[in-house]
């Protein structure tokens, strides 16, 4: 996982953070944001709001709902056909989530850390 440089500044947004975290991008956490103001929305209306394409917005839910952000339900239509609906995870559920990928990238540079120590030592100054 590389990390931004501007996620080690403290100026850091949160879109630099879910980015390095996630992978997710700038079009995403819009997307993201866009489902705050309703409770569940189709990918037409996330679309509209965002004004992104329906690929685009699709894509993006895909990644939102492979980091944990979204849960993506299909109800029956009239007509027999289904229409799925795309909701935000609770706040407890999101906030988890970030905190054990956090944690878990804080462990994984503590051991970067501890391997390039070893690594300085054994061929500098043995």
């Amino acid at each position: 996982m590389e990390m931004p440089t501007s996620l080690l500044d403290r100026s850091a947004s949160c879109s630099d953070f879910l980015s390095c975290l996630f992978a997710l991008n700038a079009t995403d956490v819009s997307v993201l944001f866009s489902l705050s103001s309703a409770k569940k929305a189709t990918l037409d209306s996330i679309a509209e709001i965002t004004g992104r394409d329906r690929t685009t917005v699709f894509r993006s839910l895909e990644r939102l709902i492979s980091a944990g952000f979204v849960t993506k339900t299909s109800s029956v239509v009239d007509g027999g056909g289904t229409r799925n609906l795309y909701s935000v995870v609770s706040e407890e559920t999101l906030m988890e989530t970030i905190r054990s990928r956090a944690r878990a990238a804080v462990d994984n540079i503590l051991e970067a850390e501890k391997r390039a120590e070893e690594e300085l030592r054994r061929h500098l100054y043995q």
